[in-house]
């Protein structure tokens, strides 16, 4: 016949065991951890805890085809792209002729054109950002090559700010200039231009695919980004792990000692656990001065059985119940 497990006939039992100061050597239970990667005081946290967000990755990276900030998924990759925007000359065009700054960027730059001015000169002015062109003549009398004149024999501090072109230098010219402002230029655009919080609102837009695999969040929405990603995957993704007593139960101990003749390897035989408990109790009730009357456990004495080659011990066990249910009466 086959041997019963010990969890056919008791489905919660456990084996534990203790250290050397008593405590018991059990699992606790730990939840499962959500993998995360921080770049920048952008935490992504993946949205399904387990080992399984260990797969996902992330990068930053700087594109001009973006527009702003804004995300996208591919598979278990998350992008952040950022747009990047070159920088360009500011400029004027007037009468034929294209003035324009030096430096990328939004320079600030205002033109005057000054008629009848007594000679002819040309100026720039640092606080004002002012180029100041006068003529010695009517505007009108004045041709696009005398401006390019003016210009070859301007000082540096002309210069290093302005440069000019012209379509012809025989046209004349039409008309003065009351500072009138350079346009058109446009400072560089890259990550270091985008804040976290810019960064929290496109997460906040972005698609599902990108959202049910990731968290977002930020820790000063209004610091800027430093630097762009690399792919890396998120890290420290952690299963939960179960524990060895279950939740809100009560358990009945008993030192595997105290039971009969149970050794380590047996405890999984329900078998020796039912003897093991059964031989021990008529033991103990046997020794017993003043033994329950309404529970007895007795064992009979050994027969020889299977022609001489076993062993046979009868055991007995007597139980009453109190008629108002079937359970154990109480001892008097």
């Amino acid at each position: 016949m086959a041997t019963v497990n010990s969890t056919v006939l008791f489905p919660s039992i456990k084996f534990i065991a203790t250290d050397g100061s008593g405590d018991l050597e059990e699992v606790v239970a730990v939840p499962a951890v959500n993998a995360s990667r921080s770049h920048d005081g952008l935490t992504f946290t993946a949205v399904t805890a387990g080992v399984a967000g260990n797969q996902l990755s992330v990068e930053i990276v700087e594109d001009a085809t973006a527009t702003g900030v804004e995300f996208s998924a591919d598979g278990n990759k998350i992008t952040l792209s950022a747009q990047t925007i070159s920088a360009s000359q500011d400029s004027l065009v007037h009468d034929g002729v294209t003035y324009s700054s030096v430096n990328l960027g939004d320079s600030g730059i205002v033109v005057t054109i000054r008629e009848s001015q007594g000679a002819d000169a040309i100026s720039y002015d640092d606080v004002g950002l002012e180029l100041t062109i006068d003529l010695d003549d009517l505007v009108t009398n004045k041709t696009q090559g005398d401006i390019e004149t003016l210009f070859l024999g301007a000082p540096n501090s002309v210069t290093d700010h302005v440069a000019i072109s012209v379509a012809d230098s025989l046209a004349s010219l039409a008309s003065t200039l009351a500072q009138e402002p350079m346009t058109g230029g446009a400072d560089a655009v890259g990550i270091a231009d985008y804040t976290q919080g810019q960064v929290e609102t496109a997460f906040a837009g972005a698609d599902s695919s990108v959202t049910d695999l990731v968290s977002l969040s930020i820790a000063d929405g209004t610091a800027n980004l430093v630097s762009t990603l690399s792919e890396v995957v998120l890290q420290n993704g952690a299963d939960a792990i179960e524990s060895t007593l279950d939740a809100d139960a009560k358990y009945v101990m008993i030192k595997q000692s105290d039971l009969h003749d149970l050794t380590d390897s047996e405890t999984a035989d329900g078998r020796k656990l039912v003897w093991g408990f059964i031989h021990k109790a008529a033991e103990a009730f046997a020794g017993l001065s003043d033994a329950p009357t309404n529970l007895t456990v007795t064992k009979g004495t050994l027969a020889p059985v299977d022609g001489g080659t076993a062993l046979r011990q009868n055991y007995t066990v007597s139980a009453r119940y109190a008629i108002s249910a079937l359970d154990l009466k109480a001892e008097a």
